[in-house]
Order: structure tokens, then C-alpha cells, then sequence
């Protein structure tokens, strides 16, 4: 692939959708939105950095901006999405004026709003002395990652807002044994996610209908297309979002090539391997949706 800027491929997804959905007896764990039954073909740029990708987005000035990911699994080796979110993305929002932002990870709990609180108030540090509710309650590979984030944001001035389910919720589905094992627990925890970033997302937004902020979760939820089977579930907000905010909403899914499995199953993508340039990034576009390859 020429590593020109902006050099253009053309992708035909109908026919990989309806592969998809053929692939589908029970939801997956992530999957990509870059295919639905749109009869737009999809534009493929290059991109130096996924800062250049970001900042062409941001230019234009967004309302909401939603990015999902692929949730590592457990052991993972290589350079996390937060990691690069926190690292690349974080600095362009905060220059771009969104100064909030909702996050899927964070629960949604009285004790962890107080902490957080009091963590932007006196500058502490996410420990067990000052936040131990939010720390004991972050249940991922990359927990480390995310308290990163946190912290980053606090630097940067971007106010952070809990988006997850309630502890209970937690307790009952990603925190049981058996998670990893039973489609009921995933679901759930689809759903309680689901419906709990609706609430926050919804309550920004009668505290100011015009407010700029962003979103990062997985990459079900932010969906925009229109015949996947996950938007009409309780999992997804991108879809409402995006009917409510027009040209307002971006979808931004950040994909690691690591991730192969995940992609070559749910994605149905081919070739997507042979999109990623040596140096930089690959962004798909469609419409409001970009799916960016790393």
C-alpha cells in the first residue's frame, strides 16, 4: 500500500455483513461496526500518526465523539488502546475544548462519584487511602492503563464521568468466575453497560444540551449502523445519539492489529491486514463512522 496521505481504496461491505449476522448465534465479547447494509461504499485513508486522524475529526468540530475498543483479554503484551487514547488522543480533546469525559470502565456508584470528586479537589493520588472504592472496582487487563487515563485527564482539565454499571451489577456478571464461560453473564453486562451509559450520557446533556464532551467503552456500544442486531438490545447508545446530534456524533473504534481474532471474526473485513502501513495508521470512513487501524 502507497504510504501516501489520503490515498483512497474503495470497499464493498454488503455482502461481509450479511456473513456477519451468519456468525452471530450469540454476541460476541466485541464487535466492529464497520459493517452494516449500507449501500455507501467506504472510503481508506492513510494517515502519518493516529494523531493526523484524530485532529482531521476534531477539526471539525463534533458536539459528542464516542471511541470503542476491543477489551484486551487477559495477558496481553502489547501497547493498550488506553494507552495510545491516553497518550495521542487525550491532549487533541482536551486543545479541542471537550473538557468531559465518560468512561465505560468507571463504575457507576455514590462512593466512586465521592472519590473521584475528591480526587480532582486535592490532587491525591487513586490509591487505597483516597479512592479505594474506584480502585477495588476496576476489573480489567488494563487497569493500570485506565488509572493512567484518569489521572491524565485530571492534568489535562478534562473532568471525568463514571459510565459503567453499579457495583452490584459488576458483582453479578464480570466479576463472577464463570464470566468468561456463559453468554448470560455476557449479556448482562452488555446491557447493564448499555443502559448505564445512556444515563450518564443523557444527563450531560439536560445539564447542557449544547455541551461538547467525549466518550471511551467498547466498541458495541457506540454504534451507528443501522441493521446490527446489537442496536435494538438496550446495549447500544450510538444509534439514538447519532439520530439526536445528526453530524454532531462521531463513532471512532480503535482497532490494535493484535487483536486478529477478534477482527477477522466479528470484523469481516478482508485483506485488513494489508491496510495497516508500515508507519502510521489506516482509517476506514463512513459517514459519522471511523474505524482506525493500528
Amino acid at each position: 500500500m502507497s504510504k501516501k496521505l489520503y490515498e483512497i481504496f474503495i470497499i464493498d461491505a454488503r455482502k461481509e455483513y450479511e456473513m456477519l449476522i451468519q456468525l452471530l448465534p450469540a454476541p460476541p465479547r466485541s464487535a466492529l461496526s464497520a459493517i452494516d447494509k449500507s449501500k455507501n461504499q467506504d472510503l481508506i485513508a492513510n494517515y502519518p500518526n493516529l494523531e493526523a486522524a484524530i485532529k482531521e475529526i476534531l477539526d471539525l468540530k463534533p458536539q459528542v465523539i464516542a471511541f470503542g475498543e476491543i477489551h484486551p483479554d487477559p495477558g496481553f503484551t502489547y501497547k493498550s488502546t488506553k494507552a495510545r487514547f491516553t497518550e495521542s488522543i487525550l491532549p487533541l480533546l482536551a486543545a479541542n475544548g471537550l473538557r468531559d469525559l465518560v468512561i465505560e470502565q468507571i463504575l457507576t456508584d455514590p462512593k466512586i462519584e465521592a472519590e473521584l470528586k475528591h480526587f480532582y479537589d486535592t490532587g491525591c493520588e487513586i490509591d487505597e487511602k483516597n479512592t479505594p472504592t474506584l480502585l477495588n472496582n476496576i476489573k480489567y487487563s488494563d487497569k493500570q492503563d485506565l488509572i493512567k487515563m484518569i489521572k491524565k485527564c485530571r492534568a489535562l482539565g478534562i473532568r471525568v464521568h463514571a459510565g459503567g454499571m453499579t457495583i452490584a451489577q459488576a458483582d453479578e456478571t464480570i466479576k463472577h468466575a464463570d464470566f468468561s464461560n456463559k453468554i448470560t453473564l455476557r449479556d448482562k453486562a452488555r446491557k447493564f453497560t448499555g443502559k448505564a451509559m445512556k444515563t450518564a450520557i443523557n444527563k450531560l446533556l439536560r445539564t447542557n444540551p449544547k455541551m461538547r464532551f467525549a466518550i471511551y467503552g467498547g466498541l458495541i456500544h457506540n454504534n451507528i449502523a443501522d441493521n446490527n442486531p446489537f442496536l435494538t438490545d438496550g446495549t447500544n447508545f450510538g444509534r439514538a445519539l447519532s439520530k439526536r446530534l445528526g453530524k454532531g456524533y462521531f463513532e471512532i473504534d480503535l482497532l490494535p492489529s493484535q487483536e486478529k481474532e477478534t477482527i477477522d471474526t466479528f470484523g469481516k473485513i478482508k485483506n485488513w491486514e494489508k491496510l495497516i502501513p508500515v508507519n502510521g495508521v489506516t482509517c476506514i470512513k463512513r459517514n459519522q463512522t471511523r474505524i482506525i487501524f493500528f
